[in-house]
């Protein structure tokens, strides 16, 4: 019987869409940071980063 080895399976994100109260603002701050290539802003009334969401960036631990 004949087996084969299985691939490792990588996973990556594009972008993240983030609504933000004010998009000049949040602009601004993302680009701080070099993301902004990453992100899509939306103008929105909802929640977001400098409108007071606390985030933290992790790296992945290896298995």
């Amino acid at each position: 019987m004949a087996t084969t080895a299985s691939a490792p399976v990588t996973a990556s994100v594009a972008a993240v869409t983030l609504e933000v109260a004010d998009l000049e603002a949040a602009r601004r701050f993302y680009s701080a940071f070099g993301v902004e290539a990453y992100l899509r802003l939306r103008a929105s009334q909802e929640h977001s980063d400098p409108d007071g969401f606390v985030w933290e960036a992790a790296a992945p631990t290896p298995s």
